[in-house]
């Protein structure tokens, strides 16, 4: 190969192509032949051992993990943890790793491992695992909302005492992580060609009787099944909810049906002023039509 760059005048790539070998070896060897050391290469090479050959094996395997999981070497960082933890490792990689190399890489004895296997938790272990499962049952609880300090109130409500740092703990373990929930969601739409009504209370909110003046709004609820939309008529003198309406989607029937319950409940005399953001349902035809039948103003 030396001939072949030397004598031949190859270049190092075009010798590399040829042997099948790095540019990088021929140009070490090269250095070694002009300074007379060529004899030397080799001398220092030490077979491979069983561990060095599994390792390389394994890390050559396809459908490996790009986080390292199914690696041994990649799990080195376990031996800078205690004896418990090498043998959690050795457990979990049993199935894919004989015990006799496991022992060797991770410097543990099989009789310790065995030992450890039939051993029974420690009072601190078993409280861990309840405290997982509890953790758990809160997060689900409270709809995965809430923070390891919410959290560890809601624990301390169900009588269980836990400090926070535990907490904060026990949720990285799991993986356990608030839910981004939008904390707005319109429910006015003022961009509609229909007719609006004019502003007849113009920002007068003090009445003098009930069944005067009603103010309608429309809004929504956060629930474990989704959004719900409640649409709502209030009574600006008594400050009572005087019809209501809910649903899953925000319709102009939803406001209808409000309004309806509210003439229903208290039959208010011609001329009573009703008030709203004068959004796409409260200027429809249909809505329009109901407060002309029942003598409404809007």
């Amino acid at each position: 190969m030396v001939k072949l760059v030397m004598e031949e005048g190859l270049s190092v790539p075009e010798a590399g192509r040829r042997l099948s070998l790095p540019p990088s070896t021929i140009i070490s060897w090269v250095k070694q032949f002009k300074a007379g050391r060529l004899g030397e290469i080799g001398k220092t090479y030490r077979p491979l051992t069983e561990i060095e050959m599994e390792l390389a094996r394994t890390k050559k395997e396809p459908g490996r993990s790009e986080d390292g999981a199914g690696y041994i070497k990649k799990s080195s960082r376990v031996l800078c943890q205690g004896v418990a933890a090498r043998y959690a490792s050795m457990k979990e990689m049993r199935l894919n790793y004989p015990v006799q190399l496991l022992k060797r890489v991770l410097s543990v004895s099989a009789g310790g491992y065995y030992g450890w296997l039939d051993r029974p938790l420690s009072k601190w272990a078993r409280e861990e695992s309840r405290l997982e499962l509890e953790i758990r049952a809160a997060d689900k609880r409270t709809r995965q909302v809430y923070g390891a300090e919410k959290l560890q109130h809601d624990l301390a409500e169900h009588g269980i005492r836990v400090g926070i740092c535990r907490v904060k703990r026990i949720r990285r373990k799991l993986g356990i992580r608030c839910k981004q929930k939008r904390k707005f969601k319109a429910t006015t739409n003022s961009k509609h060609t229909l007719p609006v009504a004019e502003n007849i209370l113009g920002q007068q909110f003090k009445v003098t009787a009930p069944n005067r003046v009603w103010v309608s709004d429309i809004t929504y609820v956060p629930t474990d099944e989704g959004w719900l939309y409640v649409a709502a008529h209030k009574d600006l003198f008594t400050a009572d909810i005087v019809g209501y309406a809910m649903g899953e989607r925000l319709t102009r029937n939803l406001v209808s049906q409000s309004l309806l319950k509210a003439v229903a409940a208290k039959r208010p005399a011609k001329g009573l002023i009703h008030h709203s953001d004068r959004g796409s349902q409260y200027c429809s035809y249909e809505y329009r039509n109901i407060l002309e039948r029942f003598g409404l103003k809007a």
